[in-house]
């Protein structure tokens, strides 16, 4: 599918895939086809990008997260044999009290409460990440939550250090969730750790895609 966007401040029609931004991204950064070896995927929907990684990173190995029951099930099936994805069933979130998931009528799900759209709630099983991981170096983190990137970010606590790359899908302005995540803070959060901007996408008008990479020591 033919889309227009803004790349790095350039108008551009690519054919869009929910990857092609992280395409583009390798082609000039060939470096880490073959040097990522760990992958996190939060907000996995049904593997699809997770089975895509084995395919962009060849040595590498994904832990996927996705809470919402249906959704996790297809990954499940989706993953099937395939030895390199791990799925962990829970919302990472930085508030593990909190087990709601809002279920909105177009489908979409978030630990966020909708601002105009209805829902229901569900109750979910969650994780910190700072209590999931060890000390490891996290080679990418794709981060795709729906208005939830702030509370995502946030459970990593001190272990977010580990973090080298980060993809983040983020609205541009808070008006679709109750939620305080926004280009502006998701930004502000990351740059104030050490990680700087190295590629964005406005996919449209609301949304940005974001990829930070972690300043060299």
């Amino acid at each position: 599918m033919e889309k227009s966007v803004v790349i790095n401040n350039k108008k551009l029609i690519i054919n869009w895939h929910k990857t092609a931004f992280l395409e583009r991204h390798l082609e000039a950064n060939s470096h880490k086809v073959y040097d990522c070896k760990t992958i996190i995927e939060i907000g996995a929907y049904n593997c699809s990008e997770s089975i895509a990684f084995t395919l962009l990173f060849p040595n590498s190995k994904i832990t996927a997260f996705e809470c919402k029951p249906k959704l996790a099930a297809k990954c499940r099936e989706n993953i099937e044999g395939v030895e390199r994805i791990k799925l962990i069933e829970a919302m990472v979130t930085d508030t593990p009290k909190n087990n709601f998931l809002y279920l909105c009528n177009g489908g979409l799900s978030s630990m966020c409460k909708p601002i105009n759209e209805k829902y229901s709630i569900i109750n979910v099983p969650t994780i910190r990440m700072d209590e999931y991981l060890d000390d490891s170096i996290i080679d990418f983190l794709w981060i795709d939550v729906q208005g939830a990137e702030l509370n995502v970010l946030n459970s990593f606590g001190e272990k977010l250090k580990n973090v080298m790359t980060i993809y983040c899908e983020v609205d541009i302005e808070n008006d679709r969730y109750d939620s305080n995540s926004t280009l502006t803070s998701v930004s502000d959060l990351l740059m104030g750790m050490d990680f700087f901007v190295k590629d964005t996408m406005l996919l449209s008008t609301k949304e940005a895609h974001i990829i930070f990479e972690r300043r060299k020591s």
